[in-house]
């Protein structure tokens, strides 16, 4: 949440938040809020902590699948988004067996998607805050970073980084799984408009990213959140010159 929107909450200035955010900051010898959200976690300061009013959604219900999918015998794959904050919930008995992997997308294309399909998300639904501290908290509980893709160095070299993805969490490469049939998957439904090119898709296509130029609030998430994506992206799984152009 940015500093003016906590001021509109608690009905004060955006200068009084920024003087207690010090006032914070020095006490806990912190010099910023990435310094300060790692604080949090790992001294779980952030438990029970309230949820956004306008969050009607259940969170809990993708903690469920991934507890049941525990359960079950063998590898399961759970794949979520961030635009609620799960470090909340995430428990070292949760994250036990758990080989994590945080996807980071250039932050003005991904928020240009996000409010092709959503208008009015707002800044916190962009989610690479909430991506960060479940980054954060999952490498402590780990005490070793989690592995990190980035998407468009993926878009790029398809089967270098998965090649290389797969050596790092301890998968075998298959070359056949770099292509798919077209259509929609039934567990899809729910999110369908989401997934409109996904499934019009039969493989990666090999683009060079592009940033989009943003302007107003959508500048505003952007200024907010590209920090948490340089963070996350400094751990990236990185291919050799040779590698990313073949």
């Amino acid at each position: 949440m940015k500093n003016k929107e906590i001021a509109v909450r608690v009905g004060t200035t955006e200068q009084v938040v920024k003087n207690y955010l010090r006032k914070v900051y020095d006490k806990l010898g912190v010099a910023d809020r990435l310094e300060l959200a790692l604080y949090c976690l790992q001294n779980r300061v952030v438990d029970g902590a309230a949820k956004p009013a306008s969050d009607t959604s259940d969170p809990n219900e993708n903690l469920r699948v991934s507890t049941y999918a525990r359960s079950l015998p063998g590898p399961v794959f759970v794949k979520d988004t961030t635009e609620h904050r799960y470090s909340d919930h995430l428990t070292p008995e949760l994250a036990a067996g758990i080989a994590h992997t945080f996807v980071v997308r250039e932050p003005s294309a991904a928020i240009a998607s996000h409010v092709a399909v959503k208008p009015d998300a707002s800044c916190s639904d962009i989610g690479y805050e909430n991506q960060y501290l479940l980054f954060a908290l999952a490498w402590s509980l780990a005490g070793r970073p989690p592995v990190v893709l980035d998407s468009d160095l993926l878009v790029r070299a398809p089967a270098e980084v998965v090649r290389a993805y797969c050596a790092a969490i301890g998968l075998p490469y298959r070359p056949e799984a770099m292509c798919w049939p077209a259509g929609d998957r039934p567990e899809w439904a729910r999110t369908a408009v989401w997934h409109v090119t996904a499934g019009r898709s039969t493989g990666f296509e090999t683009a060079l990213p592009r940033p989009v130029p943003l302007a107003g609030h959508l500048r505003d998430y952007y200024d907010h959140h590209r920090p948490y994506y340089d963070r996350m992206l400094d751990h990236a799984l990185s291919l050799s010159r040779t590698e990313a152009t073949r």
